[in-house]
């Protein structure tokens, strides 16, 4: 027995078994006992590599259309959470359906039902939003020893999935959250300091899938919308729009096609108020499922680690955009994408056509968008890809295009990435840019890193891309870092890394040179993150010489149930706002608590400063955002939200208020019923004037065939 109980601690696969079917009600039933299955005992975290405090199995079994997972843990006296509005225990399952040790789909449920998915990517260093459809249930109960049984059923179907069929065992992860001891553990411990990595996945043996459906998936979308823009329409009343469109993707085996018709893609939430004073643009990700759906075929190589970021070439937000006189945002009329592997090779195509708009300051005609991305996975989880894009103005007979070749080279926990990118118009001469980063460790916890950029001066990617740096840029970062996870004591990590940066814009009269030093600690018990840095050189711009000085402090903690945090930048640096150098303040703050056990209050804040030449306070501008919910069930809910930023100048000044009321009741999967209320009123003239609203009622309903 004591042998058996070993053998499923150490084994690194778990073999799937047939079954007619199983009645998912949280019950472990007499089919599950012939499923083979695992015992999760160890921990990742706090304690690495130690006994977790509660014993987790997992089971598995198959019919012809679904992979069901049973989960189950004793906690003995220790009573599971089921607050709708706190942290509770919870567990996640990752498959890897073509074993290619690179990317993985994940599967989340907690101890109240509620249900998530998203997508691995970049061999777990990175996580998108997927929306994946499988059933679930959860039942607490007691057993003959008066200990709590948290039992968890998965119904998954294979139509979620691109899967080959040549193929009979698929990369699979276990992970498991306990609440109460704040532990997480793993089926497959993964190394302490990379974290989660899809290639160190186990494996699920014998997995048959005899039945993938036709393979359509239907999103037809019904509105009712109340919209009214201060600088389009001339009532108040603004204009009712009934609006119909649908998605339609088809999906076989490792390859979809997806087609959107006129879809509506104003946002529930708007962006809050947000400001700079850097020169460059502001980046916002991305919301709209058409995007979202394969969107990490798109994406260049990433690291997953802050001083190397990859172009964005393909920047999806510049399709729909909003209208810069604030007369709504430009419609989509269709849009068309392939996404698949074929011979080895992963390929995406992207088709977009939006309809002309006519605003009283801003104007946006027929254009034509399209993206094209290729890429070849090497030597496990190195990659090499070429992307391309094209826009198209129809009326104006004005065309754009982009292109980028990049690919990464990892091998252990090393990694070194390039990227190239281009463009060109007809009006314009050939712009470029290259840069390169990676990561090599010299020992267990010494690690060196570079990344350097050239950017000439014609370069601009903007119709589609975006990139936060300007035409005639070079850069070098360098750096060495030491880091420590012990696996006893107070603190499970630390580090310290000392940083020189060197960078050189077009028309400056030499190089800034900057050395700095960033430190970080986590603490285990109470959980605290911390880290901060310390940056001073001489910095240039245009032919001015000053000293540059850079603190950034950052901490996260938890007390109870609330989580906290706050953080700043203060430096003398150039304010692009105001053109001069000066000091500079910008500090963020939040926190999140569960107030009953259905009722959550969130609270996000941000706060510009900017001094003058001679130190003294010219402006401060704060945005605070208020989140304050309700959730009737894990699947239904509702959520005020109100932005309000201030300016001071002497005193504080009210000048924008964005109210929002938002209901929301996911019927089933992907199958959703919206209702909003979002207002934005601006101060002119010591005048309160309605600028927008959009008031709307929304059904999304999922067919799968």
């Amino acid at each position: 027995m004591v042998l058996f109980f070993l053998f499923l601690l150490t084994k690194d696969f778990l073999e799937v078994n047939k079954v007619k079917e199983v009645f998912i009600d949280g019950i472990e039933e007499e089919v599950w006992q012939i499923a083979d299955s695992i015992i999760i005992e160890k921990q990742f975290y706090p304690y690495y590599d130690s006994l977790a405090s509660y014993k987790t199995i997992v089971k598995v079994l198959q019919d012809k259309n679904n992979l069901y997972f049973l989960i189950k843990t004793d906690f003995q006296k220790d009573k599971p959470n089921i607050s709708l509005t706190e942290d509770l225990d919870c567990y996640y399952i990752y498959l890897d359906p073509v074993l290619s040790k690179l990317n993985a789909y994940q599967f989340y449920v907690d101890a109240v039902n509620k249900r998530g998915t998203a997508l691995l990517l970049d061999d777990g260093r990175r996580t998108e939003i997927w929306e994946g459809i499988f059933d679930s249930k959860t039942r607490i109960y007691k057993d003959i020893n008066n200990n709590y049984i948290l039992i968890c059923e998965l119904k998954i179907p294979f139509k979620n999935f691109r899967y080959r069929k040549d193929i009979n065992e698929w990369g699979f992860q276990v992970k498991v959250y306990y609440e109460k001891k704040k532990e997480s553990c793993y089926f497959i411990l993964p190394n302490q300091e990379e974290d989660l990595r899809v290639s160190k996945f186990g494996i699920l043996k014998n997995v048959l899938p005899h039945s993938e459906g036709i393979g359509m998936e239907i999103y037809p979308v019904g509105i009712l919308k109340n919209e009214f823009y201060a600088g389009r329409d001339e009532k108040k009343l603004g204009r009712l729009l009934p609006w119909g469109g649908f998605d339609v993707a088809y999906k076989k085996e490792d390859k979809q096609l997806n087609l959107t018709f006129l879809p509506d893609f104003a946002e529930i939430e708007a962006d809050p108020f947000t400001m700079t004073l850097r020169k460059y643009e502001i980046y916002y990700s991305e919301r709209r499922h058409f995007f979202i759906e394969g969107k990490d075929y798109f994406e260049p190589a990433a690291m997953g680690i802050g001083f190397y970021s990859p172009i964005k070439v393909f920047y999806s937000r510049r399709i729909g955009r909003k209208m810069r006189d604030y007369s709504g945002e430009v419609p989509i009329l269709s849009g068309l994408k392939f996404t698949g592997k074929i011979k080895g090779y992963e390929i995406g195509f992207l088709n977009s056509f939006t309809d002309k708009k006519f605003g009283p300051f801003d104007t946006s005609f027929y254009t034509t968008w399209n993206v094209f991305r290729i890429k070849r996975y090497l030597f496990t989880n190195s990659e090499i890809g070429f992307l391309t894009t094209y826009k198209y103005d129809i009326e104006k007979k004005e065309s754009f295009l982009n292109f980028d070749t990049d690919g990464a080279l990892r091998f252990g926990k090393n990694q070194f990435l390039w990227q190239f990118v281009g463009n060109k118009n007809k009006k314009e001469n050939f712009g470029y840019t290259f840069q390169s980063g990676g990561i090599y460790y010299l020992t267990k916890n010494i690690s060196s890193f570079y990344s350097i950029k050239y950017v000439n001066e014609y370069f601009d990617i903007n119709s589609m891309g975006y990139a936060p740096f300007s035409p005639g840029d070079k850069d070098i970062k360098l750096g060495i870092s030491y880091s420590n996870y012990p696996k006893r004591g107070i603190i499970s990590s630390y580090s310290i890394t000392p940083i020189f940066w060197q960078s050189k814009e077009k028309g400056e009269i030499s190089w800034s040179k900057i050395g700095g030093i960033e430190l970080g600690f986590q603490l285990r018990k109470p959980i605290i993150f911390y880290n901060s840095s310390f940056y001073y050189g001489e910095g240039i711009e245009d032919n001015i010489r000053y000293s540059y000085i850079g603190i950034n402090p950052n901490i996260s903690f938890s007390i109870g149930q609330a989580s906290f945090w706050l953080g700043s930048w203060i430096g003398k640096s150039y304010n692009y706002l105001r053109e001069f150098i000066a000091w500079q303040l910008h500090s963020w703050s939040g926190f999140y608590t569960p107030i009953f056990k259905r009722i959550y209050l969130n609270f996000h804040f941000t706060s510009w400063t900017e001094f003058d030449t001679l130190n003294k306070h010219l402006s401060t501008t704060i945005s605070p955002n208020i989140y304050f919910g309700y959730k009737f069930t894990p699947y239904m809910g509702i959520t005020f939200y109100s932005n309000f930023p201030l300016s001071y100048q002497n005193r504080f000044t009210l000048f924008q208020i964005r109210t929002a009321f938002y209901y929301y009741w996911e019927i089933k999967p992907r199958s959703k019923i919206y209702f909003v209320i979002n207002e934005l009123f601006n101060k002119n003239n010591n005048q309160w004037q309605e600028s927008e609203r959009i008031l709307a009622i929304k059904v999304k309903y999922f067919f799968w065939f």
